[in-house]
């Protein structure tokens, strides 16, 4: 937990650096899709026709609006993810996570391994933007 608190402040560090108008994704283990702006939230909910069940469905899509610090702080912990390459893995498995950083130079993206501290903390912090706590 230690190293990931250190990467996450110099994380913290390369991003007061960056442009605002990065743009974050996370897709989860269900597939739900997640949209960081620097100003809001977006929730994209699996649908149960797309879920590979037939069954689940995520829910209602909904958008929240997220101030600076609360952009930030997902922005860090995305940012630790893409650069921890020892939780990157090659194929998508069940509870795994994706994330992506889309700015106007790159897009970068990687599969995140499930039970990574980083991928627990990346759900924590968006159920309590949430509001799902």
């Amino acid at each position: 937990m230690r190293i990931v608190t250190c990467a996450i402040l110099i994380n913290l560090l390369t991003l007061s650096c960056m442009n605002k108008s990065t743009v974050y994704e996370y897709a989860d283990g269900n597939g739900n899709t997640y949209r960081i702006q620097a100003s809001s939230l977006e929730y994209v909910p699996v649908k149960k026709e797309e879920s590979s069940s037939g069954m689940y469905s995520g829910g209602e899509a909904r958008t929240v609006a997220i101030n600076a610090e609360q952009y930030r702080d997902i922005s860090a912990l995305i940012e630790s993810a893409l650069n921890n390459t020892g939780i990157h893995i090659n194929d998508r498995v069940m509870m795994s996570g994706v994330v992506r950083a889309i700015s106007s130079q790159n897009t970068r993206s990687c599969i995140i391994k499930p039970g990574s501290d980083e991928l627990i903390g990346i759900e924590q912090a968006l159920a309590e933007m949430m509001g799902r706590e």
